[in-house]
This record gives structure tokens, sequence and C-alpha cells, in this order.
């Protein structure tokens, strides 16, 4: 609630000073938070006493005043629900004073005096800089790159020089006019950095105290490890109801430009058309088949439920593991899984004729972000190339490739697995059976044999689990080694 106040009434008089005073108690218990914990405050003041108006803003703030005898003066101000910092600062303005804090005291003191205070604060400061002595410390850096943390500790050299070589303050004259003051010698040794990027070290040379406040202030913070991230990816082959068996909520969660809360859309990410994995294999013709296009879901269980699962699903023959790559990442750095193989093909030229090779690969492409809460965003590139029909070209022909591409950023916590689907494998196989020894007899053999055709359909699903890895252990066995 706005603080209340009440006028006081007393005898008149020309120079009378008609005063609000407050009828809340001096620990301000009841009024209300608005602005940065203080509260408002409605002052009319009328050629009123000065030392009255800062007691009164005393009881209102709860917070210590002091002054001295040097405070007098009158003041007429009216002001309407304002904090009562700023109906504090407006008073002090008017009689040409300032504030100095003294722990959790305010202390009211003319302006040219807190000046004079803080330019002999300075001289003293420059005068216990200047009797320092020069030294030069090797400071070694071990996870930034050197260069960077030069530049940053070139920096503070220069600001630290420019602070205590020379300082400018305002002095206040009995009109408060501002005038400058500026030390008549240099009291501070600007310093000097050479960095050694080979051995990983940097080599300083300043005062003692500056270099003390490098190494806290650049040093610690900015030399450290860099955060990772384990991928860990399964890349199963199984029947296209496994997924939905596992429980899998197809859909995107994506990532917030601006760095906020991450949004939900239950929506998934089909190409339009058809993105089937045709993986070649002895004896047998791959062919295009229809597909469904990639959709990314997220997994509701455990790494080790789903490695249950996925066990459970081997034995049953209902599927198998196509492999488990592992693969490690910096903090918003690139891994890239890549699963597939290369076809060969005749090239031919005037040199003659060579064999040149062509991927067909299921690529993977993530990149891990951590977030101050240990939540992480993957931002996952899925491609698909296949062989497709031969083509023309100017030295003979090549066969085509066929890639499709899907992108998105998706939020996971520490340990969560998503999901990629959508990704089908078909195989189209020929067999031959018949009477032996009669079946080999040509032209006739046709009769005692028979051919059968059969096409196998199942869905690659790509399991992602990033997990943080602990730098901290990581920092300490590098400790170790070094000692």
């Amino acid at each position: 609630m706005v603080v209340p106040v009440k006028r006081r009434q007393r005898t008149p008089r020309a120079t009378d000073a008609q005063l609000l005073s407050t009828s809340a108690p001096p620990s301000h218990k009841g009024v209300r938070d608005v602005q940065n914990d203080e509260a408002l405050v409605t002052l009319e003041f009328v050629d009123a006493d000065l030392r009255r108006i800062l007691q009164l803003i005393a009881e209102v703030s709860g917070r210590n005043v002091i002054y001295g005898d040097e405070i007098n003066g009158r003041v007429s101000l009216k002001l309407v629900d304002v904090p009562w910092s700023q109906a504090l600062d407006i008073v002090l303005q008017m009689s040409g004073l300032g504030v100095q804090p003294v722990g959790d005291v305010l202390w009211i003191r003319p302006k040219k005096d807190i000046t004079t205070t803080e330019i002999e604060d300075l001289k003293a400061q420059n005068e216990k800089m200047s009797l320092e002595p020069v030294i030069t410390r090797v400071i070694k850096v071990k996870y930034a790159p050197v260069e960077d943390i030069a530049t940053k500790i070139k920096a503070h050299l220069q600001k630290y020089s420019s602070s205590y070589s020379s300082f400018s303050s305002k002095d206040v004259d009995e009109k408060g006019d501002d005038t400058t003051y500026r030390s008549s010698r240099n009291y501070s040794y600007g310093g000097e950095v050479t960095s050694d990027v080979r051995t990983r070290q940097i080599i300083v040379t300043a005062r003692a105290s500056i270099i003390q406040k490098i190494e806290e202030e650049v040093v610690n913070r900015l030399d450290v490890p860099e955060r990772q991230v384990m991928i860990e990816a399964r890349i199963v082959e199984a029947s296209s109801s496994f997924g939905h068996d596992l429980g899998v909520n197809w859909g995107v969660q994506y990532a917030n430009p601006g760095g906020g809360p991450l949004d939900t859309s239950a929506v998934s990410m089909g190409l339009g058309g058809g993105f089937t994995l045709a993986t070649p294999v002895a004896g047998a013709s791959a062919t295009a088949g229809m597909g469904t296009g990639i959709t990314f879901g997220r997994l509701g269980i455990d790494s080790t439920v789903l490695d249950l699962q996925i066990s459970a699903l081997e034995t049953s023959g209902e599927g198998r593991v196509v492999s488990t790559p592992r693969i490690s990442a910096l903090n918003g750095g690139e891994a890239t899984i890549s699963q597939g193989t290369k076809i060969p093909y005749q090239q031919t030229s005037d040199a003659g004729t060579s064999t040149e090779f062509i991927d067909a690969d299921l690529k993977l492409v993530v990149v891990p972000v951590i977030n101050p809460d240990e939540t992480i965003i993957l931002d996952i590139k899925a491609s698909n190339s296949t062989i497709g029909s031969l083509v023309s070209t100017g030295a003979g022909t090549a066969p085509a490739v066929d890639t499709k591409v899907a992108e998105t950023k998706v939020l996971v916590k520490n340990g969560e697995t998503t999901v990629i689907g959508g990704v089908f494998v078909e195989n189209d196989i020929t067999s031959e059976s018949g009477v032996p020894l009669l079946s080999k007899i040509p032209i006739l053999g046709n009769l005692f044999k028979s051919t059968k055709k059969s096409n196998t359909r199942s869905e690659l699903l790509i399991f992602i689990t990033p997990r943080i890895l602990d730098i901290q252990t990581e920092a300490s066995s590098l400790d170790v080694l070094e000692n």
C-alpha cells in the first residue's frame, strides 16, 4: 500500500512548514513494496526544516541516516506517490548535498566534502601502488586458447593503468560548480604481456596487486575446461510397430531462439516422399520403396530399459542392432555419425578407365548445447543418400544419388533419449529351389525348379542419448598427470 500520510496542524506563520508525516511505524511494517523493495511516499512541504524532512524519510524507509551540524536550510516541495529513494535524491539535489554509504548507514554530507574524501582515497591508493614492486609471473594456461587469455589480460592491464596513472574527480566549490582534479605524478606501472603458444604460457610483468587481480578476474574465470557431451547412438533395424510399442512420443520440441523457455509442438517432420534406405545385400537387389519421411520423437524410458527392450527384440528375431556408435563433442561443437556403404562404379576418360566410389549412407550431424539448468539442446541434421538410376555423363555413365535431409532442434534432459524414425530398409530377395541334378539340365531343367521372390521391409530407428561429462573429474585427472 502507499505509505499513509497526514498533515500536522500548527499555529500558522509566514514561514510555516506544512508537513505531511507518516502514520506508519519506523520499521515500515505493512508498507507495500513496489520497486526494488522501496515504499511509495507522498510528501508536501512549504518552507520546511531540512532536518525534519530527512528524519521523515528515514522513518518511512527504515534506513539509518546520519548528518552533521553543517546540514541545515529550508525546503518547499510536493511529491505524490514516489519511491522514498527518489524523494531523498530530489531533496539532496535541491540542497547541494550527497549520500556517502557507510555499510548500512546513509551519511548525508555536502557534495564538496564527499568529493574531497574520494580524492584523498585515490591519492592513498595510488601512493600505495607506487610502493609496490614490479614483478614478473609466468601464468600457465590449461584449457582456453592462449591468445584469447593474453588479449583479455592486456585489456585489464590497460584498465588498471588508466585508473591508477591518472584520475579525475569532481571537486565542488561553495557554489556547487564542478572543477577537475588530476594527479600530478604517475603512480603506477602499466605492465607488459608476452604469450607463448607453444608452451601455453603467458608472461606478465606488472605490480603484484595488479597481477593478483588479473589471476582472479581473468585467468581463474576464463581458463576453465570446456564442457563436453557424450553422444550415444543406437541404430536399430526393427518392425514398423516397434517404435510405437516402446511408447515413443512422436513430435518435436523446438529451441527458443531468444534463449528463454522452450516450447513443445506435437508435429512431425515429413519429407513429402519416400525416405528409404536401400542397403546393398549380396544376392539381393535393392529397390526404392515408399517411406513416410523422417520423424523426430521422444522416448520416456531410461536408457537401461531401452537396452533391455532392444535385447528382447533381438531375442525374438523381430529386429537387430545395426551399430551403437559413441562420440564426444564439446559444448556447441559438432559430432558426426555415419553408417553406410561406398558403391564403386566405372568412370571413363581420355586417360583410361578408373574406378570411382560414391557414398550411400545414413548420416547424423549433432551439435549439443548445454543450458544453465543442465538440459541439452540437440541441433540434429539427418540425411540419407541412396543410389538411383544411372545417368549419362560426358565421360560415360554414373549412378545418381537420391538425398533427403531433415533438420530440427530438440530439447532433452541429461541422459534422456530422442528418437529418429521414418527411415525404411527394403530388400527384394530372389531365391531358387529345384530337384537336384535334374534342375541343372539345360532347357529341360526349368521344369524341375522354381523361383521365389520376397520383399522385406523394416524401419531404422535411431536412438540418440546425450550425457554431460563430469568436467571436474577430467580436470582433476589432468592436474594429477601434470604433477
